[in-house]
C-alpha cells in the first residue's frame, strides 16, 4: 500500500511514525511548515510572474509544480522502510531498531473509544485549535488591521503578508533541532520537550498577541508583536504535531486526522468574529478586542497541557497488547478468589 497526499498533515503523521525515529521528529516535523516556504515566495513570484506573462500563468505555473511534485512523490516515497527498494540495510535497521515495537506491521481496528477519550489527545487537539485561531487570526486579518489603523497600502500589507511564513518556519527549524538535542541528551524527557514546545507555541505566542492588542497606533510596536506571535506559533511541530506521533505512532494519521478536523472550525469562526467587531467600526479599541479573545484561546490550551499533557506511548496503540494485559489483570482476582476460601479454612482449623 502506498500513503496518497490527501490530507498533507495527515499522510505526513503516519510517515513520521514509520520513519523516524523518536529523538528527531522534531526537526523532520518542521518540514510540515514548508507550506509557510511556499507562502513566503508565492506573493512575490507571483506578483512577477503576474506582471511579465499574466495572471493565467500564475495557475498554469503552480499547476505544473504540482503535477512535477506528484510524480517525484510516487517515485520515491514508500509507507515504510521496509518496503522501500532503495533504502540501505543499515539505514532500514537503524531506523526500525530506533521505533522498537511501537510501529506493528499488523492492521488493528481504530480503537476509537480510547482516542475519543484520551486526555492527552485532548490537550493536543485543543492545542492545535488555539493555535489555528491565533495564526487565521493573525495572517489573515492583520492586513485588514494595518490598512485601517495604521494606514498602510496593499504594497506593504503584501509584504507583511510574507514574512511572518518565512520567520514561523526558520523559528520551527531551529526549536526542532533544539528540542532533538535535549532527547538525544536526555535533558528533560520526552513528555516536558513537548510540554516546552507547546509552551512556546501558546503562552509565548499569547504574550506576544497581548502586545499586538495594546500596541494602539505604534506600527512598529504592532509589526513587532506580530512577526514574533507569528514565528514562536513554528514550536507547534516540536509540541502538539510531534506529540501526537508519540503517544500512538500506529494510529497518528487517525490522531492528526481528527485534530485537523476540529482545528479547521476557527478558520471560518475566526473571520466572523472579527467582522462583529470591527465591521464599520475600524478603531484599535475593537481590534484590542479580537486580539484579546485571540490570546485567551492560546493561553487556556498552554495552562491546561503543563499540567494534564502527556506524550508518552499510549496503551491502546497496540490493541492486541493492550488486551493481553486487561485479560491478564482480569484473571488475577480470579486466582484469589479461588485460594481466599482455603486459606479461611486453614485458619479456622
Amino acid at each position: 500500500m502506498r500513503v496518497f497526499p490527501l490530507h498533507t498533515t495527515r499522510f505526513l503523521h503516519h510517515l513520521t511514525a514509520h520513519w523516524i525515529p523518536p529523538n528527531e521528529r522534531g526537526k523532520f516535523v518542521s518540514a510540515y511548515l514548508g507550506s509557510s516556504i511556499g507562502a513566503a515566495l508565492t506573493y512575490p513570484i507571483c506578483g512577477v510572474i503576474n506582471d511579465i506573462l499574466g495572471w493565467e500563468y500564475v495557475y498554469y505555473i503552480t499547476g505544473a509544480i504540482v503535477i512535477l511534485w506528484f510524480i517525484i512523490w510516487m517515485c520515491i516515497v514508500y509507507d515504510t522502510p521496509a518496503q522501500h527498494p532503495r533504502i540501505s540495510p543499515q539505514e532500514k535497521h537503524y531506523i526500525e531498531t530506533c521505533l522498537g515495537q511501537s510501529v506493528t506491521k499488523k492492521k488493528f481496528p481504530v480503537p476509537w473509544r480510547k482516542i475519543l477519550t484520551s486526555v492527552p489527545v485532548h490537550m493536543n487537539v485543543i492545542q492545535q485549535i488555539g493555535g489555528v485561531w491565533s495564526l487565521f487570526t493573525l495572517l489573515t486579518q492583520a492586513p485588514t488591521y494595518f490598512r485601517f489603523i495604521h494606514g498602510w497600502n496593499n504594497k506593504m500589507t503584501g509584504v507583511l503578508s510574507g514574512l511572518p511564513h518565512l520567520l514561523r518556519f526558520l523559528f520551527s527549524l531551529g526549536f526542532g533541532i533544539f528540542a532533538d538535542r535535549l532527547l538525544k541528551r536526555k535533558t528533560l524527557s520526552q513528555t516536558n520537550v513537548r510540554k516546552l514546545a507547546s509552551a512556546f507555541c501558546t503562552l509565548v505566542q499569547g504574550i506576544f498577541v497581548l502586545g499586538l492588542a495594546f500596541s494602539g497606533y505604534n506600527s512598529a510596536a504592532a509589526i513587532f508583536n506580530l512577526a514574533m506571535a507569528t514565528m514562536v506559533h513554528g514550536a507547534v511541530t516540536a509540541g502538539p504535531l510531534a506529540s501526537l506521533v508519540e503517544l500512538s505512532p500506529n494510529f497518528a494519521g487517525v490522531l492528526q486526522g481528527i485534530s485537523g478536523m476540529l482545528s479547521s472550525i476557527p478558520s471560518f469562526i475566526s473571520p466572523v468574529l472579527v467582522g462583529i467587531y470591527t465591521n464599520n467600526n475600524q478603531t484599535p479599541e475593537q481590534w484590542t478586542k479580537v486580539f484579546l479573545i485571540t490570546a485567551a484561546l492560546l493561553f487556556i490550551p498552554g495552562v491546561l497541557n503543563l499540567f494534564c499533557g502527556d506524550s508518552e506511548l499510549q496503551p491502546w496503540n497496540d490493541p492486541s497488547e493492550y488486551n493481553l494485559v486487561k485479560s491478564n489483570n482480569n484473571k488475577k482476582p480470579k486466582t484469589k478468589s479461588k485460594l481466599k476460601p482455603n486459606s479461611i479454612n486453614d485458619d479456622s482449623s
